[in-house]
């Protein structure tokens, strides 16, 4: 068994929004997940969660992502590979262009757990 997963989803976007959501419920690992629609919201409950898939159009600067607590992994979500570009080199994992697959849901989610860490490496 792996140890379980909190979850917390910030976007304004509501496809992405009920896509994720319906991802992490059905994911057996997940076991809390929590919606933000904005960047001072995401600040204030990021501490409480492992995961934090962060909507690329919220985030103020790259800067600001160094305000997001140690030990959350932030999952980028971008309409394009320029947002990504946009902040490699920062706090952020990965980035997950949107739609979100479930193939690329299920992968950010294996990259966070101790068990698969080397492997994903």
């Amino acid at each position: 068994m792996h140890p379980t997963i909190h979850v917390l989803i910030c976007t304004n976007d509501a496809e992405t929004e009920l896509t994720l959501r319906s991802f992490a419920d059905n994911h057996p690992d997940i076991s809390g997940i929590q919606m933000a629609e904005t960047w001072t919201k995401t600040l204030s409950e990021a501490v409480h969660f492992d995961v934090l898939y962060l909507d690329a159009s919220l985030i103020p600067s790259p800067a600001a992502l160094n305000l997001i607590p140690d030990g959350v992994s932030v999952i980028l979500l971008a309409k394009n590979s320029n947002e990504c570009r946009r902040y490699r080199g920062t706090r952020v994992r990965s980035c997950l262009l949107t739609p979100v697959s479930l193939e690329s849901f299920q992968w950010t989610i294996r990259s966070v757990q101790p068990m698969y860490a080397a492997e994903m490496a």
